[in-house]
């Protein structure tokens, strides 16, 4: 059996590896799909599953790759081709990382103050 979530991590890290540890929160939403995410709050809670963008659905690739509301994170932090780029690649890469951490940060941040609509 398996999920969407099982698949999109299988689709970063297609081996097991106990010597691969990525210990740090924020990044650790992003490969795990939990916590803040919208789409996942829905599936827990029955919470709205959209981007308060209006324009997806709540889920890291959105929020990685297409969310205007981060547009200027992207462009600041994320290299030129970072559509040609899987979100490990984005990880692995320590300005792309910093990036990626304001982005969940804000979203968690947004989520825990109540400031994203729970419809």
């Amino acid at each position: 059996m398996s999920s969407l979530n099982s698949r999109f991590f299988y689709g970063i890290f297609p081996e097991v590896n106990s010597k691969r540890c990525h210990g740090d929160f924020l990044i650790n939403q992003i490969l795990t799909t939990h916590g803040c995410f919208p789409v996942h709050q829905h599936r827990i809670f029955g919470k709205s599953p959209d981007c308060e963008c209006g324009r997806d659905q709540g889920t890291v690739s959105h929020y990685v790759y297409g969310c205007q509301i981060y547009r200027e994170v992207r462009q600041k932090y994320f290299p030129k081709n970072f559509f040609q780029l899987g979100i490990l690649e984005l990880i692995l890469n320590t300005r792309a990382k910093i990036g990626l951490k304001i982005i969940i940060q804000d979203v968690l941040t947004k989520y825990l103050t109540g400031v994203v609509s729970s419809s």
